[in-house]
């Protein structure tokens, strides 16, 4: 913060919000290039979306209530799948270059400190690869700490309007985001020209919106903490150990793991470019700096409690979106404070960004359209439109079974006019009427060359439908995309007249 505790009115250049609504821009196109194979996230999305809900499992509902809504308007598709995605990511860089503005005085630091994101494995890959729920988190967080910094710098109602926005829609991004808030308060509250913002009565505004966005799904978390809870809670503690002692060192390893994958190729790639400049700021502080010290110090505490007392063994890189994104940012900061010559860092830190923006979508397509050489094929490479074509040519079905989403997501891709669901979903169960009358589809993934056996949830599905016998199991091998020496991925598939016995 200035000594005025104005924010400053650093400028962004144009060229840097064209330069990223290209890149994303790109990366769509590069999607629609690919076969229409979509990943384990699109496809729950495509399969789930069937029916709008207050919730769906274990993640909150903000994604998929963003892609209901452009599904509706514009159908089901690999384009609204990636223009969604992209569009969020675009929206969680122009606000990270906008809180940027008020943090630095030097616009290509600015530049550097939004580029630099593109330094961040969890964010310029894996977001690309097959996440959402996650990228949600990225833009709420990185549209919160915009809200956050412009109402301590700038305060109006419209940034207390703005925080509470972004909180509401963080709560229904992802169940770890109130880590965010949460620190950025105390942090806020343990500096003494900031707490008057905290006790500014335009945070009722704030405190509002926040409780009244994720509000609907707050009711349905009431009556299904089970579902929402288990998934996240496993994957937190499916390491733990048989003694506590070796419990909290899994613990702590874990999350020093985490870190690492998550920062350090960004403080390597910083040093290369920076070099001594880098080297002579870590001492360097200020205000501002402090102040991100603080969140980044009360989120380790409270993710060091949840080690200690809460048992978890297992966190991950990801989960650490909503704290360590604020890396290149802070780099930058410390840079500008130092008082050194950073324009020569800022150049060759752009050379490496400008390769990583055309190295990021080659290997996007890359990965998929080399896997034969390998024989080591991606989800992408799965041919369900190879498998769509040969189930067309015998037949018609009602109604889809799946075992899994991602079988789901896909095959409702291909058979876009037919209900698709699975014997756990939707939650309340698809009678066979929906059928109407049309042979049933039953379809199932297999993971070896062995003989087709119907699995036990679709079986028990079936009698819970009063369809017995079961149906005969047919497996069929289908080319994967891009294969080499006859490579197939085998699917299992049964028709069914669906007539209820007795």
């Amino acid at each position: 913060m200035t000594a005025s505790g104005q924010a400053r009115t650093t400028t962004v250049p144009a060229w840097l919000f064209a330069l990223l609504a290209a890149y994303f821009a790109v990366h769509v196109v590069v999607r629609l290039m690919l076969p229409a194979t979509l990943g384990i996230d699109e496809a729950q999305q495509v399969f789930r979306l069937q029916w709008l809900a207050a919730g769906y499992g274990e993640q909150p509902p903000f994604y998929n209530w963003l892609q209901y809504a452009v599904f509706s308007v514009a159908g089901v598709s690999v384009v609204t799948l990636a223009i969604v995605k992209n569009a969020m990511l675009f929206g969680a860089y122009v606000f990270f270059a906008l809180t940027a503005r008020m943090l630095l005085h030097d616009r290509m630091l600015v530049v550097a400190a939004t580029l630099g994101l593109l330094t961040i494995p969890q964010v310029a890959f894996e977001m690309q690869r097959d996440l959402t729920h996650s990228v949600a988190l990225f833009f709420a967080s990185s549209m919160f700490i915009y809200g956050y910094v412009l109402t301590l710098k700038r305060p109006s109602l419209a940034s207390y309007a703005l925080t509470g926005l972004a909180i509401g829609i963080g709560m229904l991004s992802k169940y770890n985001f109130p880590l965010l808030p949460a620190a950025a308060f105390l942090a806020a509250l343990t500096g003494r020209s900031m707490r008057k913002r905290i006790f500014d009565r335009r945070l009722l505004v704030t405190a509002a919106i926040a409780i009244a966005l994720p509000l609907p799904h707050a009711l349905w978390l009431k009556d299904h903490l089970t579902a929402a809870s288990e998934g996240t809670l496993g994957k937190l503690t499916e390491n733990d150990a048989a003694n506590y002692p070796l419990q909290l060192l899994a613990g702590m390893g874990s999350f020093a793991e985490a870190i690492a994958g998550f920062v350090l190729a960004t403080a390597l790639i910083f040093a290369v470019t920076f070099r001594k400049a880098l080297f002579n700021s870590l001492t360097a502080s200020s205000r501002d700096i402090a102040l991100v010290e603080r969140i980044l110090l009360f989120s380790a505490v409270a993710i060091l409690a949840l080690i200690v007392f809460g048992h978890a063994t297992n966190i991950k890189g990801r989960w650490l979106i909503p704290i360590l994104f604020v890396a290149p940012l802070y780099l930058c900061m410390k840079i500008e404070a130092a008082g050194v010559d950073s324009w020569p860092g800022v150049q060759r830190l752009m050379a490496i960004i400008v390769f990583v923006m055309a190295a990021l979508p080659i290997a996007m397509a890359g990965r998929i359209v080399t896997a034969g050489l390998t024989h080591n094929y991606e989800r992408g490479n799965v041919p369900y439109r190879g498998l769509a074509e040969i189930l067309k040519a015998q037949g018609s079905p009602g109604l889809i079974v799946v075992t899994k989403d991602w079988t789901g997501g896909n095959l409702r891709l291909q058979f876009p006019d037919v209900p698709v669901i699975s014997p756990l979903y939707p939650p309340g169960g698809t009678k066979i009427e929906a059928a109407e009358n049309q042979p049933m589809l039953l379809v199932w993934n297999i993971e070896s060359k062995d003989q087709p056996v119907i699995p036990l949830s679709l079986r028990e599905w079936l009698t819970s439908q009063k369809i017995t016998p079961a149906p005969q199991a047919v497996s069929v091998d289908v080319p994967y995309h891009y294969a080499a020496d006859g490579d197939t991925y085998r699917f299992g598939y049964a028709w069914v007249d669906g007539s209820p016995s007795g």
